[in-house]
């Protein structure tokens, strides 16, 4: 029997990044998809402080674009504001795409 795996990150750290009191149910969710991403990609060992500030500010992303499908955040006095779909910060704590360690063999 497997011993369950640490989570990257926590609700509380989520909701804390994020400015809330406390999590909802919204957190809890994103928290959870994005922990097992993480794990997905990086397996059940030991993460740095990198992956886990990644893994932070994805589940914010996530839950910023909770209201915004669009990715549009809100309407300005000239022009709409939007939520980026691709953050490189991320994409680089992650080490995702053009970031990800080369493997040879």
């Amino acid at each position: 029997m497997t011993s369950p795996t640490a989570p990257v990150i926590t609700d509380e750290r989520v909701a804390k990044w994020l400015g809330m009191d406390a999590p909802d149910d919204h957190v809890t969710t994103v928290t959870a998809a994005v922990n097992v991403y993480v794990r997905e990609i990086h397996g059940d060992g030991e993460l740095g402080d990198a992956i886990g500030l990644g893994a932070l500010m994805l589940a914010a992303l996530i839950h910023r674009r909770r209201n915004s499908p669009g990715g549009v955040e809100s309407f300005g006095d000239l022009e709409p504001s939007f939520v980026a779909r691709y953050d490189p910060t991320i994409s680089q704590l992650l080490k995702l795409g053009n970031f990800r360690r080369l493997v040879v063999g």
